[in-house]
């Protein structure tokens, strides 16, 4: 079973990319400040920065490098479900993004039923389960990762991916990159057995539901999408994703940790890699992981794609 193409999950703090474009669209700007302290409490629950932090005051620029849940909840809540919910689709949720194999459709649940905690944490992009079973919030397939990340290197515009076996008779660099992922999916299963999932119940629903995503759609005007490259390469530089870095490329992510219901974490890193020659988009999902062991393997990836130049 491809997990990559297969299932959705929570993406965790890799949804603050969408909240970003979002604001950026609405016309907030990186250098708008916000308080950052360790909690922000609803009427219904509390919203919490990782490890129970607070960071006094950050601009918004910050809170993405360091992946600050208070500041994004608090984004999220100015411009409203409305305009995150329209950037997701602009991104491809709610479609089948890819051109040439089945691929559930990435969705954000309840947008039309949440209060303000739920907002916040769609946010930040960890999904809520309620007592009564109700499920609110983000889910995305990895590939719907990797979309994103493509379309900010792409200055705005989306492209649908499918797949390539072969360049001139020789096995294509994504395919060797892709028996790469493979051995080390196999590993995180032989060493977190304990940490698996069932499939989403929602994705099924989500590809029954989907339409195509127009081909060359544009998510970001290029400035927005430069301003967003900018903030994930700070991400590698000097903040969650430091992990990520190869030397000699220009690298650019975000990280996330999701708590799922599981009881476990899932991992993930998505971004994106270039030199003069080459350019690859990336999303790595480790479960039962943190995000730290995401950006790892994304590292390993990204070098074993450039060493088969």
């Amino acid at each position: 079973r491809n997990k990559a193409i297969s299932d959705t999950y929570e993406p965790g703090s890799t949804f603050k990319t969408v909240t970003l474009a979002a604001a950026l669209r609405a016309g907030v700007g990186l250098r708008k400040t916000y308080a950052a302290p360790d909690s922000l409490r609803f009427e219904n629950g509390e919203l919490t920065n990782y490890g129970g932090k607070q960071y006094g005051t950050l601009s918004v620029e910050q809170a993405y490098a360091l992946s600050v849940n208070t500041v994004f909840a608090q984004l999220a809540l100015d411009i409203g479900m409305n305009a995150i919910s329209q950037q997701a689709e602009l991104f491809g949720f709610g479609s089948n993004v890819a051109r040439d194999f089945p691929l559930p459709a990435s969705s954000i649940y309840g947008v039309d039923e949440m209060d303000a905690y739920l907002q916040a944490w769609t946010g930040v992009g960890q999904a809520i389960t309620l007592p009564d079973g109700r499920f609110f919030g983000p889910e995305m397939t990895p590939v719907q990762g990797a979309v994103i990340a493509a379309a900010v290197l792409n200055g705005g515009v989306v492209q649908r991916p499918f797949l390539v076996t072969s360049v001139g008779g020789e096995l294509s660099e994504a395919a060797q990159g892709q028996r790469f992922a493979e051995e080390v999916v196999q590993l995180s299963d032989e060493t977190t057995e304990a940490a698996e999932e069932p499939q989403s119940p929602k994705a099924e629903a989500s590809e029954d539901s989907r339409g195509q995503l127009a081909e060359g759609e544009v998510a970001l005007s290029a400035d927005e999408a430069e301003q967003i490259a900018g903030c994930m390469r700070d991400v590698v530089e000097s903040g969650t994703g430091k992990s990520a870095g190869v030397s000699g490329l220009d690298i650019g992510g975000k990280t996330g940790t999701a708590e799922t219901d599981a009881g476990i974490d899932d991992g993930w890193f998505i971004g994106f890699a270039q030199n003069a020659d080459k350019r690859y988009a990336v999303s790595v999902l480790v479960q039962g992981d943190e995000s730290s062991e995401a950006s790892q393997v994304a590292a390993q990836l990204i070098s074993r794609l450039y060493s088969q130049a």
